[in-house]
């Protein structure tokens, strides 16, 4: 019954590839997946496709999936690891949010990341004290991605 759930919500999250894109790692495990989140026009992350890997744990809908960043990236939410911190992945997570939905926050966050959440320390520095030079650090890394 999850499997179906989570490989029903996998199909669902294919209508977006202008955005993101996830699909299964094998055929045998749908915990275990692969995936891209693009860079919104307009942002210093324009251009680049950023993948990640998405895990779903066997508490899943009821706790969040654990995704990470493979592709380095400067962000404030997103650790040296790739972990990223955003409130529907922790405290705000409901069983009623689906992947697609994560994954366009996810976007989102990349061009207005929450401000009250950092994962990175100096990715937060820049971002904090001089947002200019944030960006462009931040492009920099975008490009070496692309």
């Amino acid at each position: 019954m999850r499997s179906r759930f989570i490989l029903k919500q996998l199909d669902e999250a294919q209508n977006q590839p202008d955005l993101y894109g996830i699909w299964q790692d094998s055929k045998e495990d749908c915990n275990k997946c692969s995936g891209y989140v693009k860079g919104p026009k307009g942002s210093v992350y324009e251009g680049a496709a950023f993948y990640i890997s998405v895990h779903f744990p066997s508490c899943y809908p009821m706790g969040p999936p654990k995704i990470i960043f493979k592709t380095n990236i400067f962000h404030p939410l997103v650790n040296s690891k790739g972990a990223v911190k955003i409130d529907i992945l922790r405290d705000d997570w409901s069983p009623g949010l689906v992947i697609s939905k994560v994954l366009l926050t996810i976007v989102s966050i990349l061009d207005n990341p929450e401000l009250r959440h950092f994962k990175d320390a100096k990715a937060q520095k820049y971002y904090i004290d001089d947002k200019a030079d944030f960006y462009r650090k931040a492009r920099d890394w975008t490009l070496n991605n692309i």
